[in-house]
This record gives C-alpha cells, sequence and structure tokens, in this order.
C-alpha cells in the first residue's frame, strides 16, 4: 500500500461532521515499542556505536545486535535501515519478541499496516509477548478488522501493557460505536497521560467523532506543535484543516511536515525484502547486504466489522 493509497482510505468520505473521525481511525491508536509509542518513547539502543554493534553482530549469532541496530537507525528517523536490521535480527530469531514489537511498530506507524497484517497472518500471535500483540492489533484496527484487533486487545488487557490496552479497547468502542461513553474513558487516561501523544491524538479524535471540530482541531495543533515529529497527527491536522476547515494553506504545511519526517516509501529495498511473501520462518545465511527483491504481492487481508 502506498501512502497515496493510505490518505485515499483515511481522507473524508463525506461532508457530515461524524464522518471524518472515521476516516482518520489509522492513526487512533496507541502502539507499544515496549508498551509505549513515537520515535522519542522508544527504548534507548544498548550501544550508539553501529559499528560496535556490527562487531558483535559477527562474534555471536544472537538476533540482539541488530535488534540494537534497528533502535539505533529507528531512533534517527531512519526507517529503511531499521527496517533492513530487523530482517537481519528476525533471520537469526524469527521469534525474538523486541524485534517482532518495533516491526509492528514501524510497519503501524509508517502506515503499512495492510502489510503488517499479511506477513503478522502466519505467527501464532496467542503465544506472543503481549508488546507484540498490542502492536499488531493496531495493524488490525487500522485496515477495518476491529474485530481480531479487539481479541487481541483483550488478551493483553490484564497484563504489562494493560494501560494501552485499555485505551485502545476504549476507542474501538467508540469507533465501533459500541459505548456512548468511550470519549470519556478516554480523556481520562489523558491526565494519567499528559505528555503521551498517542493519547492525546486520540482524545482529539473522540472530539471530533463526537462533532467537537473546536476541541480536537486545538488538540491537533498543540500536539504537532509540541511533538512535531509525531507523524499520525501531522497527517490528521492535514485532514481536518483541508476537508474540515478549508485551510488549504494550513493542511499544505501539515503534509510537508509529514512527508519530511521519513517514512519509508514502497520501492525501499529494504522494504521489499523484508515483505516478500515467500519470507518464511527459517534462517538463511545472513546476507551482507540486504537486497532488493521483487515487490510483494498485494494483500488479501480484508479488515471486518
Amino acid at each position: 500500500m502506498t501512502r497515496s493509497d493510505a490518505e485515499q482510505r483515511m481522507s473524508v468520505r463525506a461532508s457530515g461532521r461524524r464522518s471524518i473521525c472515521d476516516a482518520l481511525l489509522g492513526a487512533a491508536l496507541l502502539a507499544a515499542a515496549g508498551c509505549a509509542s513515537g520515535r522519542h518513547d522508544l527504548p534507548s539502543p544498548r550501544i550508539r556505536d553501529e559499528a560496535a554493534l556490527q562487531t558483535e553482530a559477527k562474534t555471536t549469532h544472537s538476533a540482539e545486535p541488530f535488534y540494537q541496530m534497528a533502535l539505533l537507525r529507528a531512533g534517527q528517523g531512519q526507517t529503511e535501515p531499521a527496517l533492513a536490521a530487523l530482517k537481519a535480527s528476525l533471520d537469526r530469531d524469527p521469534a525474538y519478541a523486541p524485534s517482532l514489537t518495533l516491526l509492528a511498530k514501524l510497519l503501524h506507524d509508517s502506515g503499512r499496516s495492510a502489510e503488517g497484517v499479511h506477513y503478522f497472518e502466519s505467527k501464532k500471535l496467542d503465544t506472543l509477548p503481549d508488546a507484540v500483540r498490542l502492536n499488531v492489533a493496531l495493524l488490525y484496527a487500522d485496515v477495518g478488522n476491529t474485530l481480531k484487533a479487539r481479541k487481541l486487545l483483550q488478551g493483553t488487557a490484564q497484563g504489562t501493557c494493560a494501560d494501552a490496552a485499555n485505551a485502545n479497547l476504549a476507542y474501538l468502542d467508540l469507533v465501533d460505536d459500541q459505548n456512548a461513553t468511550a470519549a470519556q474513558r478516554l480523556e481520562k487516561n489523558l491526565g494519567a497521560y499528559a505528555d503521551n501523544p498517542e493519547i492525546v491524538n486520540n482524545v482529539a479524535l473522540a472530539r471530533l467523532r463526537a462533532g467537537d471540530v473546536e476541541t480536537g482541531a486545538r488538540l491537533l495543533r498543540e500536539l504537532t506543535e509540541k511533538h512535531p515529529e509525531f507523524a499520525p497527527a501531522q497527517l490528521n491536522l492535514a485532514l481536518v484543516l483541508r476537508n474540515y476547515l478549508f485551510d488549504e494553506d494550513g493542511a499544505t504545511r501539515a503534509q510537508a511536515h509529514f512527508d519530511a519526517i521519513g517514512a519509508p516509501h514502497i520501492g525501499d529495498p529494504a522494504w521489499h525484502d523484508f515483505l516478500e511473501p515467500g519470507h518464511e520462518d527459517a534462517a538463511p545465511p545472513l546476507p551482507a547486504v540486504p537486497e532488493a527483491s521483487a515487490a510483494p504481492k498485494p494483500s488479501s487481508t480484508k479488515g471486518q466489522r
């Protein structure tokens, strides 16, 4: 799915005031790397010297050095090299939970949730740690399969990622029109997570869904000023400004900021290589340099309500 495809899926599909919230679901939920999200919340790399990590990778068969390289690159906004490092890590250990968690997060944050669902469909998700399942739930929610997303979140709602899981379940309640108090429950989370951009983003979308455009737009503006590198808020603000407030100049600036943040392009070699449909949970010889391969076939996974 290209960025334009993601934008088309997220774009406002009707002029009614409630339609915009359904359109913005793709950027709504709280992700985890650990159990937090956003580039600023990524775990700190154990070593910030990539040369040292490369040396370590040559002297051990562990997946850890490549995971640390992925953290280092992702923290610098270099998603393509981060994906290449994750591929190397999972080639060594296909079940390595930290790498799976970070992979799901990067796929979600960069708008490639459909490809992410396709990749994780082969996994036994119920056996994975909470942080992995929480992030994979976001991929399913992003493509519209809220039933699968809800099942995964319910399985993590009592574990180590309970706060994030319950915040996401509250938003799914709102999206699925199953709970009229979901917006209030999300705002209660705001008190505990006032500095968490994902929660603020959720509240903004909840207010928009409730028809409170002024508050929703204000929260998105404040969020993009405080966390300019949080891509979902930049894209959401662009959509609100363009399709709802008819501020084309402001929307263009927000869109340009989103484009400049550095999400990977579908043509990136590491992206093609990682999501190759034939990629299996085996441990093939580690390539010295990730090579481009044929573009992945379109995912057949379709979200269901």
